[in-house]
């Protein structure tokens, strides 16, 4: 039945295109200006034709755009087939333009009948599933903090990680509600970029995803809700050679359809031009950024974004579960005097070593002369490889490199096996002391209410501090050295008092930013 009335509104349109192609030929003898002129009004005319009698849908801009997107390619093949007749093959215009019509005519009912007016698709029906990235569950233990901070907080049926350590985590991964997906960045490069383009046209044309969706990546994100992008830092100057990375975890679920949701991290500054441009195109598409900290929060406002609230880190919000095996390490170890914990850092051996500072010597020998100072050390690697020869993401290249160096090792506890972020918590909280390198491990610190000190390398350190008002407590690894160390160690011993009071007046307030982004995804999943 629709097919009769099609064909009799194909007649339709045929006579009042010929009618029409007629009475402007009284105006104008140039046939190509005439039947472009005729084009334009028919497409008009038939729309309103097919919409209202062979389709009975209401009219509607989304129709029409679609309409419109179908059509006009016939279109320019019914006015190329027809000049064609014209001008190539002498025939007369009437000729050329029946011989277009009727061929256009079977290409254009199944184009209407299968896109165009094809009943409105049903959305998509929630799951509860969500698809985490750049994350971990081995190797780095912030990133492996921040991915279980967001699993407990979060109440979804299914977790899928994309995890960049894919190999490695399938091993490890003791969580039966989380799944380890391919999330290496060259596999997502090459292979799951690709196939999100290719869903994304599918879902344009409102056609088949199932072969697409046989990549098990894919699949995950097809039938998830949202997309959760934990890393630690994106987007920022200075770390252009992770860019390429940190556009592929927004720019698949957003072709893909999904809402993308950035946690809590250091993003900017965007000064250099291809980060700022990059940052301008993809952050205004996520339904949320949390800006850890107030330095990324007026970064993000830089870029006029709508879409930011400010917050703490996930960490924060971790909640202390599997931590015997770090139990059994601290109970051999006979601890005597006031204990001071050393998380050790490859990253900042690295910036250290770009300006000729030897990072383990200097390290090793304030150990010595903590030791000689009466108290006991623990070096607490925060990221572990135990397997690996590579220094990134692994502390424990540079921990031993330390400890050799150490005079009175009977003082001094190096931590040489892989704990988890609980595990490594609960050592830092047994510290009476605590100087961090790294990220996560000062938020472990701070989180047990242990006094710190930080060396870091970013902005991202002081802006945690200075929720707790310690921000004068952190030292730039450009001035690490033995002679300024010492001092600075001096000062924050005098005032440890003062620094236990101001984590015990101000953890509270941290624990509750944090846990605010955990219930804006509670309330966009309830929406």
């Amino acid at each position: 039945m629709k097919f009769i009335k099609f064909g009799i509104g194909g007649l339709f349109n045929f006579l009042f295109k010929v009618w029409v192609t007629m009475l402007l030929s009284f105006a104008t003898d140039i046939f190509y200006i005439n039947y472009l002129i005729t084009q334009v009004i028919v497409l008009f005319e038939s729309y309103l034709w097919h919409s209202k009698l062979t389709f009975h849908k209401k009219l509607n801009f989304k129709d029409f755009s679609k309409f419109f997107k179908a059509v006009i390619l016939l279109k320019i093949a019914d006015y190329t087939i027809a000049n064609l007749g014209v001008y190539v093959f002498k025939q007369n215009y009437l000729v050329g333009v029946t011989i277009s019509s009727a061929i256009i005519i079977f290409f254009r009912f199944l184009l209407f009948d299968k896109y165009v007016f094809k009943s409105e698709r049903k959305k998509d029906a929630k799951t509860n599933n969500v698809v985490l990235t750049a994350a971990t569950v081995s190797g780095n233990k912030g990133a492996e903090a921040m991915l279980t901070s967001t699993i407990q907080n979060t109440d979804f049926s299914k977790y899928s990680l994309l995890s960049y350590y894919y190999e490695r985590d399938l091993k490890e991964n003791k969580n039966k509600n989380l799944i380890i997906l391919n999330g290496k960045p060259l596999y997502m490069l090459i292979w799951v970029f690709p196939l999100s383009i290719i869903y994304f046209f599918l879902k344009l044309f409102y056609l088949p995803t199932k072969i697409v969706e046989k990549n098990k990546e894919i699949n995950a994100i097809a039938n998830s809700d949202y997309s959760i992008d934990v890393a630690g830092i994106s987007f920022v100057d200075g770390r252009e050679i992770y860019l390429p990375y940190n556009f592929l975890c927004l720019i698949i679920p957003l072709l893909m359809g999904k809402k993308v949701i950035k946690l809590s991290q250091a993003l900017g500054p965007f000064n250099n031009f291809l980060n700022k441009t990059l940052s301008k195109i993809m952050l205004p598409r996520l339904e949320l950024i949390s800006a850890r900290g107030k330095k990324t929060h007026k970064h993000l406002l830089s870029l006029n974004l709508k879409n930011v609230i400010l917050s703490t880190d996930l960490a924060f919000s971790e909640k202390m579960e599997d931590y015997e095996k770090a139990k059994d390490v601290f109970d051999k170890f006979k601890f005597t005097k006031k204990i001071i914990g050393i998380s050790t850092s490859s990253v900042v051996r690295k910036y250290c070593k770009k300006i000729g500072k030897d990072y383990e010597s200097i390290t090793s020998d304030f150990t010595n002369y903590l030791i000689a100072s009466g108290y006991n050390v623990i070096l607490i690697p925060h990221s572990i490889r135990l397997e690996s020869k590579k220094n990134k993401n692994n502390d424990i290249i540079v921990t031993r490199k330390i400890y050799e160096d150490i005079t009175d090792k009977e003082k001094c506890l190096a931590i040489d096996e892989d704990l988890n972020s609980q595990e490594l918590r609960y050592l830092i909280g047994k510290c009476d002391l605590f100087i961090a390198s790294r990220f996560h491990a000062m938020i472990s610190s701070l989180s047990m209410r242990v006094p710190t000190l930080v060396l870091g390398w970013s902005h991202k350190y002081r802006e945690i501090l200075s929720f707790f008002k310690l921000e004068d407590y952190c030292i730039d690894f450009s001035d690490y050295s033995v002679e300024n160390f010492i001092p600075k160690f001096e000062d924050f011993v005098k005032d440890e008092d003062e620094i236990r009071k101001k984590l015990s007046e101000n953890l509270s307030t941290v624990k509750k930013s944090s846990k605010k982004q955990f219930d804006m995804i509670k309330s966009l999943s309830e929406s």
